[in-house]
């Protein structure tokens, strides 16, 4: 990704960008990460994932009809061999964004926009409805926890045991020696092996220090994209690329020239058909070759071309993101972050940002 100072000149691309993809929200299209039980189909609507699917209602009917809790329900799964998406164990997180996904619903939701009925529902309304006030029920017992979601939930990684970390939140009261009475809240994320298996070390980051981390993190220039390691930057390999086809499709012109000036020459008599035959077996090899490089140059073109818009959209969302954080309620937040973030890996004082493109 290119320095982003000196590019407000650009600002209206970015907001072109947003605009198209609110667009695509309206139409139903997915945009970044499907929902569990989902993948991106035809048109780019979440299709049904039959192997996925059948989890997400068996996680349903355990917390409903069968009664067990989200720290069971993932003690469940974990026991009957059940694996998450990317081949891991089940946590009370994951658990529980499933049970609150409106997704399941068949309810497409991005940019502020509601879509119903964009896809196959796996659940039904009275169900997630059920569901969603046990969980409220549940909360009120006494959890203790504070309910203001975690922004970076689902993006952050421990860098010791490759799981996730999940916020966390403790409440302490205390007297001082003066007899006051004093509480506080702290919020942190904490490898959730540590919290819901006991399996990793204590690799614990307060919630406020690690996002203020990841914006500095996503202020640097990227300069990871192969793409931008090409001498000269994308724009100079892309007009490399079109002077090749250039010099090809000269090539090209020519052999068709020596071919219809060899045609002529043994119409006239001026040279043996049999002569002609193998002159031309030769041009005529010469100029399926020449196509074959023509196309690859093409297809090089294109995806250096399709590469360079990922990346340039890529590039606006999060420059968005960073001049207009405060702007942005924290679903909103949540969006474009996972838009632009495939991961945050964190051992202690070292945190590493993927990005998606």
């Amino acid at each position: 990704m290119d320095q982003w100072g000196g590019r407000t000149a650009r600002a209206p691309v970015s907001e072109r960008v947003r605009a198209a993809m609110r667009r695509r929200a309206v139409r139903g299209e997915a945009l970044g990460r499907p929902p569990y039980g989902y993948c991106v189909g035809a048109k780019r609507r979440l299709e049904i994932v039959p192997d996925e699917a059948v989890v997400v209602q068996y996680i349903f009917r355990l917390y409903l009809e069968e009664g067990l809790g989200i720290r069971r329900v993932a003690g469940r799964l974990n026991e009957e061999g059940i694996p998450t998406r990317r081949g891991g164990r089940w946590s009370m997180v994951s658990v529980r964004d499933i049970l609150r996904n409106r997704a399941y619903l068949g309810t497409y939701s991005r940019f502020g926009v509601r879509i119903p009925d964009s896809h196959r529902a796996l659940v039904s309304p009275s169900d997630f409805r059920k569901v969603q006030e046990n969980m409220a029920k549940r909360r009120r017992g006494g959890t203790g926890r504070s309910l203001q979601p975690f922004l970076l939930s689902g993006l952050v990684f421990c860098g010791r045991c490759d799981n996730r970390m999940i916020g966390v939140s403790r409440r302490q009261q205390w007297t001082t020696r003066a007899g006051e009475q004093r509480k506080a809240t702290y919020r942190y994320y904490q490898c959730e092996s540590r919290t819901n298996q006991n399996t990793c070390s204590y690799n614990t980051q307060r919630e406020a220090e690690l996002e203020a981390r990841v914006r500095e993190l996503l202020a640097e220039p990227s300069g990871t994209a192969p793409r931008l390691q090409r001498a000269g930057g994308a724009d100079a390999y892309a007009e490399e690329i079109a002077g090749e086809i250039e010099r090809i499709d000269g090539r090209l012109r020519q052999n068709r020239r020596q071919v219809e000036a060899l045609v002529g020459e043994a119409a006239s008599g001026q040279l043996p058909v049999e002569r002609m035959k193998a002159i031309g077996a030769g041009l005529a090899k010469d100029q399926r070759e020449l196509e074959r490089e023509v196309d690859e140059a093409k297809a090089r073109l294109a995806a250096e071309r399709s590469e360079a818009e990922r990346e340039e959209q890529a590039e606006a969302t999060c420059k968005r993101l960073l001049t207009r954080w405060d702007d942005f309620n924290l679903e909103e937040r949540q969006g474009l972050l996972r838009e632009v973030i495939d991961r945050i890996e964190v051992d202690g004082d070292e945190a590493r940002l993927l990005r998606r493109h």
